[in-house]
């Protein structure tokens, strides 16, 4: 399964552009007609003010990159072979 083929409503992230032109991506947590709730990716709690918003978009694909098309099916079975030789007994 590509990571974007469901992006289920309680992962979705949010690009913020505040009014001093930062750009931040996050995972939304709250929002309401004062405030946009998000856990940064630094995993801190961020809450921006809508008044201080230029654009705030609802990112529809997830962040994980697809792999499809850059691995072959042995590099993949390779990888996995790799991780699960890493559990430990």
């Amino acid at each position: 399964m590509a990571p974007d083929e469901e992006v289920v409503p309680d992962n979705r992230f949010v690009r913020i552009v505040t009014k001093d032109g930062t750009t931040v991506t996050g995972k939304l947590l709250n929002q309401d007609a004062i405030s946009v709730q998000m856990m940064n990716p630094k995993e801190e709690l961020k809450t921006y003010l809508r008044a201080n918003i230029r654009e705030y978009t609802i990112l529809d694909k997830g962040l994980m990159p697809s792999v499809e098309g850059k691995l072959n099916a042995q590099q993949v079975a390779d990888i996995v072979s790799y991780l699960s030789s890493l559990k430990g007994s």
